[in-house]
């Protein structure tokens, strides 16, 4: 098919072409009996869908005042602040849920700093109060690092009294 006729073929069929266009359009699907036969074909395609199509009463027009109310309704959108985002119950509930577990882990967290620190000062406290027991005396080292090191800081405090 030929291009100026692909080109206007839509407009043929609604019948929005005119003057000079139509008349080469004519023109040409007289030269192309290969374009005036789809041309047939498209048009007799077309007719099949003719009962689909909606009567030109059945287009609903917006009630009265429809344009206003989006317009107002964009600018109170445009109106509100971006934090106003942040004041809606459920983000807010989740900010304050957020807060509390901060809290507590940050407490939690304070604790059990503060109890360690007494435990190790309640330790030096005994150790340096109390007589040591028999087998502190004997210093014996392990694999547990941890048990190595008390067992050698008992023995430098007992050696020194």
């Amino acid at each position: 098919m030929d291009g100026f006729v692909k080109d206007n073929l839509e407009e043929y069929l609604s019948g929005q072409l005119g003057g000079e266009q139509l008349k080469e359009f004519e023109r040409r699907l007289e030269q192309d009996p290969e374009a005036a036969a789809n041309l047939l074909a498209i048009e007799d395609s077309a007719s099949l869908f003719e009962p689909l199509r909606a009567p030109e009463s059945a287009f609903l027009a917006p009630s009265a005042g429809f344009y206003a109310r989006v317009r107002q309704q964009i600018e109170h959108e445009e109106d509100t602040s971006f934090w106003a985002v942040f004041l809606e119950p459920f983000i807010l509930r989740r900010v304050a849920v957020a807060a509390f577990a901060w809290l507590f882990v940050i407490g939690a967290a304070t604790f059990y700093q503060d109890s360690i620190r007494i435990d190790q000062t309640h330790m030096a406290e005994s150790i340096l109060t109390q007589p040591p027991a028999v087998s502190d005396y004997y210093v014996r080292l392990g694999s547990d690092l941890d048990m190595n090191r008390d067992t050698m800081l008992s023995a430098v405090l007992v050696s020194r009294r």
